[in-house]
């Protein structure tokens, strides 16, 4: 595939995410299904790394298989200092010889991405990835008892999610602050602008930095 000829949305334009583990991977299966980003013009596929540590090795591999306009990463930023969040920046601008781009290639929920799920029920300020000290607040939201992001309650998390609701999240992910090491932070609405984007021009003004 010639990664180039971007300009026509037709055929749709394939879009990868490798997403951190199965709680981002669920959240975006189910954004996708309530419509959250322009399925006619972007096909967005989404790869479950199961693990931080699999990220960038996951990224290499789907970037040489050139089979992708862009591919993004969607993970949490770890806990202060950074260090997982920073070594996974410093790994895709390396193997891209490029000061910056993970910047714009990687998406992130500070401190998770559960920061960001929450937003469609409330404006929520989570201050740690810690289930057990969030539990509090995603059972007074959704109903789901002692969360630790088990099989069964990612799903009955899923279900509460809904068309109605993701415009709020939408209105509040872009008010949180973009900068990785400040808490309650994302620039999770930078993606799904990029993924309501009529125009395609945005992959190559990225690439142009690569």
């Amino acid at each position: 595939m010639s990664k180039s000829a971007i300009w026509c949305p037709s055929p749709i334009i394939p879009i990868c995410i490798i997403c951190e583990g199965y709680e981002e991977y669920d959240y975006l299966v189910k954004l996708a299904a309530i419509g959250a980003w322009r399925s006619d013009i972007y096909d967005v596929q989404l790869i479950n790394a199961k693990s931080s540590g699999n990220l960038s090795v996951r990224y290499q591999d789907r970037y040489m298989s050139n089979a992708y306009y862009m591919i993004f990463i969607f993970c949490d930023t770890d806990l202060a200092p950074y260090s997982d969040f920073l070594k996974l920046k410093e790994k895709i601008n390396k193997f891209h010889g490029s000061k910056n781009i993970a910047d714009e290639v990687v998406i992130f929920g500070n401190p998770c991405t559960m920061q960001i799920m929450l937003l469609h029920f409330a404006d929520v300020m989570l201050t740690s990835k810690n289930k057990s000290k969030n539990a509090g607040i995603i059972k007074m939201l959704t109903g789901i008892e002692n969360y630790d992001g088990h099989d069964n309650q990612r799903e009955v998390f899923m279900k509460q999610l809904t068309k109605d609701n993701l415009a709020n999240m939408v209105e509040r992910v872009e008010t949180l602050p973009k900068d990785a090491e400040q808490k309650g932070s994302s620039n999770f609405s930078v993606l799904l602008l990029y993924l309501n984007s009529e125009s395609t021009k945005w992959i190559n003004k990225i690439k142009a930095k690569m």
